[in-house]
């Protein structure tokens, strides 16, 4: 078993209705990963859990229904993988 770690910074985030959208130029996710997302200035966007992914630059992760408008802050996401070999 290997384990690799992809991370890097999140261009954009925002939130409407619960539901995050991150922008992250080439992020390599796939839906369903688990993504934890820190560095935001608005706590409620720094959370882990599954994500649906848009595009190859583009994901979203559910968060509080009371977050909304801008992340601020420098985020960052960061996802472990595991490959059975």
């Amino acid at each position: 078993v290997s384990f690799s770690l992809v991370s890097g910074p999140i261009s954009a985030l925002s939130a409407s209705g619960g539901v995050a959208t991150a922008t992250k130029n080439g992020h390599g996710f796939a839906s369903n990963a688990i993504v934890g997302v820190t560095g935001a200035a608005v706590a409620g966007f720094n959370v882990a859990g599954p994500i649906e992914v848009v595009d190859e630059n583009t994901f979203r992760y559910a968060v509080a229904a009371s977050v909304s408008g801008s992340a601020g802050g420098s985020p960052l996401a960061v996802a472990y993988g595991a490959t059975i070999q």
